[in-house]
């Protein structure tokens, strides 16, 4: 079995309904359109999947317009980001991890019994490049690095692993599942969603944010065996957090709502799936929109961001 997916089980086993789309790099670009809209190169480098209509202002049009999509259903024209994580020599150069294959899980109630699909257009954040210490809100638990180094002992740590992942590190984020029905964005990018009231990864939402809607998580594989680790110092965020509480993921939705469209009728039709542990091969409506040619042909990578680096 493969030991990504058995992890990855493991930690969304109380859930009892999810798919996974697998997604390549998009481009890795200092832009994020939902703290800095309209502006390019303010913010720090993010590795970007999804969607090819990423831009600097983000409109849902643009997106659901996209061409291709980096994931394996063309149904989502969705973006999905997170700082890109360094390797820190000795010498001080910085050089960008190799990736690995990245996820996105969508998790809700078998079934999809009162749960709404992504609106149309919705921006979400969480996590913060400034966060400098940990705490036991949703928020805070909801952001995790998993060290995966073959001994069997992985599990969701807080800040960076302070040893060798010596096959690969996942960087996890869970985005709020309960959203206020109302505004798709907020000044905050924060206040318009909430976690549930029995944690960050639970079923029920408060009165104040009472719509459900699949809780989405992105999972990013870099491959740590690629470079030495030295010590504490060795990873790197873009950000140029060496202690790891500045993770963060930003998503914005690329999906169609409506009822008889394809996200509706996966959340319906595609609960929990031992055989194919999520993969849309197992949801037909998701698996009728896959284009592995397109999918492909859909990734860019931006010029120059493997070289080493004197500073991010």
């Amino acid at each position: 079995m493969n030991s990504t997916f058995l992890l990855v089980f493991v930690l969304i086993s109380a859930v009892p309904g999810y798919f996974v789309l697998d997604c390549t790099v998009l481009t890795t670009e200092r832009l994020d359109p939902i703290r800095y809209p309209g502006q390019a190169d303010v913010s720090h480098m993010h590795t970007v999947l999804g969607g090819s209509h990423f831009e600097k202002t983000f409109s849902y049009e643009n997106a659901i317009s996209s061409s291709c999509t980096t994931c394996n259903t063309q149904a989502d024209k969705s973006n999905y980001w997170q700082p890109s994580l360094y390797h820190k020599g000795t010498d001080g150069k910085l050089s960008l991890y190799p990736s690995g294959n990245h996820r996105a899980y969508y998790k809700y109630p078998d079934g999809g019994r009162n749960v709404m699909p992504v609106p149309n257009g919705l921006q979400m954040i969480v996590g913060s490049p400034d966060r400098q210490t940990q705490s036991n809100s949703p928020e805070d638990k909801a952001v995790y690095f998993v060290c995966v180094d073959g001994s069997g002992n992985s599990g969701p740590e807080y800040g960076f692993p302070k040893r060798a992942c010596s096959m690969f590190m996942q960087a996890s984020v869970s985005f709020p599942q309960c959203w206020d029905g109302v505004n798709l964005n907020s000044a905050d990018h924060r206040s318009h969603v909430s976690y549930s009231t029995d944690g960050y990864d639970g079923q029920i939402c408060p009165s104040s944010h009472p719509v459900r809607i699949p809780q989405v998580m992105i999972e990013m594989i870099w491959q740590t065996n690629q470079f030495d680790y030295h010590g504490e110092g060795t990873y790197v965020l873009s950000s140029g957090d060496t202690i790891g509480y500045g993770l963060h993921g930003d998503f914005t939705a690329g999906w169609d709502d409506g009822a008889n469209a394809p996200l509706a009728q996966a959340i319906k039709q595609c609960g929990s799936d031992p055989v194919n542990w999520g993969n849309i091969a197992g949801c037909p409506p998701l698996l009728a929109y896959q284009n592995q040619d397109l999918q492909k042909k859909c990734t860019v990578e931006s010029l120059g961001v493997f070289g080493r680096r004197t500073k991010l």
